[in-house]
This record gives structure tokens, C-alpha cells and sequence, in this order.
């Protein structure tokens, strides 16, 4: 079953606003006459619906202001998941899933994109485990540009663009340990003919992501993106990618099909 709750904190003060995005829907519930007065935008419930869709449970989410903190806290939007049987069976690790339910909800988003400071993600696992991070709108928009790469390069793939796919691919040896006698051109054979066997591209979803400087020589910070590929058979496998911060660096660094 799902909720929805929406809430201003205004300096120490918490006015819980409880509403309903689109009332009708299994476990969906208007309450009261202050979930008339207000209500996220249609892109918003957008972001909420996908995160639904995607890890299941119950959600919440509201809206924050302070007057103190970090930048990144001055005005959130805060989602809160919880008794989510994917998140508590998933391979990737809680702050991935963490950093990808911001995701997911911040490009939803479009005129709303700039109305935050930051978006705080929750996750209340088994045993009331919990999982707090707040992550700053400028890290999800460069997140969401740089994952392009990403989704450019798995289309080369799926076209069977092998050697577009190949002048693509720039391995960052800092990354991983390269076997002796293996190079790019064993790595290419690896991966074109595991994509042989995998079939066609569906979709390709965000699993999270992680911002950290390079360990290699030219240092420099780089995306770490976790996806699942869909495939058009019913199959489906995870992916790794590593990708430069830098827009007129589209090459991939890292590239694996595994978390």
C-alpha cells in the first residue's frame, strides 16, 4: 500500500499538509481539507509514481525549509521509502538505491528543478534500519546530463555498433585490475559477443550513482553509474559504467556487466 504526505518545516515549526496526487488509486486517500489547499505539481507526482513503480513499499514525501544547515538543506524535497521487499532484495548496495530514488524523482522534474536546494532520501529497512543522505541539486543535474553518456553508449551497442561502441571506450586501468595479456581489443570481443547472446535493448534504467575524484593519474572527478538493461527476450543484468564529470568528455572509463 502507499501514502502520501506533504509537509513544510519552517524554522523548528512542522505543518504537515497530507494529500493525494491523484486520489483513486489503490491506497490513496485525500485527508482532511488542507490536502485541497495544496499539492505537488503533476511532474513531482511523476517522480513519486516511477519510485513507486520501480521499489515498491510506502512512500512519503514532503517539502523542508531552514534557515540553517548545509546549502543543500535550506529547501528539500524529502522522500522517505519504506518496507520496500526490492530494496531489502536488491544486489546494489543502500546507498546506491539512496542516491537513485533522488534521481528518479529529479528528472521527472522541469521548471521544478531549480525550485530546490537539494533532494533528502530516507530509507527505513528491516528492523528499522535507516538510511539518511541529502543530495545537492547540482550533483542530480550534472548526474543526469553525464548518464547520457551512458545511455548513448548502450545504444551503439544495441544498433551493433561495434566500432562506434569502441572509439567510445577510453579503460581507466585505476578503475580495475586488466589480466596479463588482455587489452581494450580483448575487452571489445568480451563485450560484443556477451551482447550477441543478450538480445535486443528494451529500456535501459538508473540504479544510482556515485561522485568521487579518479585514483588514476590524471585525476579529475568522475560518475559512477549502476543500471539494470531490460531486454526485449525478458531478460535482464545490471551494468557499471564510470564516466568523466566533464561534458566534452563523452568517452566511458569503465564499463561491466555487474554491480
Amino acid at each position: 500500500m502507499t501514502f502520501r504526505r506533504c509537509g513544510w518545516l519552517l524554522v523548528g515549526c512542522l505543518a504537515c499538509i497530507l494529500a493525494s496526487c491523484n486520489s483513486g488509486r489503490p491506497g490513496e486517500k485525500k485527508k482532511g481539507l488542507a490536502s485541497y489547499l495544496y499539492s505537488i505539481s503533476d511532474n513531482e507526482d511523476k517522480g513519486i509514481k516511477e519510485i513507486i513503480s520501480v521499489y515498491g513499499g510506502e512512500c512519503e514525501y514532503g517539502f523542508a525549509k531552514s534557515s540553517s544547515g548545509a546549502p543543500a538543506e535550506r529547501n528539500t524535497f524529502w522522500i522517505e521509502v519504506r518496507k520496500s521487499a526490492a530494496i531489502e532484495s536488491s544486489r546494489a548496495g543502500a546507498d546506491l538505491i539512496s542516491s537513485n530514488i533522488a534521481f528518479l524523482f529529479y528528472r521527472n522534474l522541469k521548471e521544478e528543478r531549480d525550485k530546490y536546494t537539494g533532494i533528502k532520501v530516507k530509507i527505513v529497512g528491516t528492523g528499522d534500519k535507516v538510511l539518511e543522505a541529502v543530495y545537492p541539486v547540482p550533483d542530480l543535474k550534472l548526474a543526469l546530463a553525464r548518464f547520457g553518456v551512458v545511455n548513448e553508449v548502450v545504444a551503439l551497442l544495441d544498433k551493433q555498433d561495434y566500432k562506434a561502441f569502441g572509439e567510445r571506450v577510453d579503460l581507466d586501468t585505476s578503475f580495475f585490475n586488466v589480466p596479463a595479456g588482455e587489452g581494450k581489443a580483448t575487452f571489445l570481443e568480451k563485450v560484443t559477443g556477451q551482447e550477441r547472446q543478450l538480445g535486443a535493448v528494451k529500456e535501459l534504467l538508473p540504479y544510482g550513482f556515485r561522485l568521487f575524484e579518479s585514483p588514476g593519474p590524471g585525476g579529475g572527478s568522475v560518475l559512477y553509474f549502476a543500471a539494470l538493461v531490460f531486454r526485449e527476450n525478458g531478460k535482464k543484468h545490471p551494468l557499471s559504467t564510470v564516466v568523466s564529470t566533464d561534458p566534452s568528455d563523452n568517452r566511458i572509463h569503465f564499463f561491466n556487466y555487474n554491480f
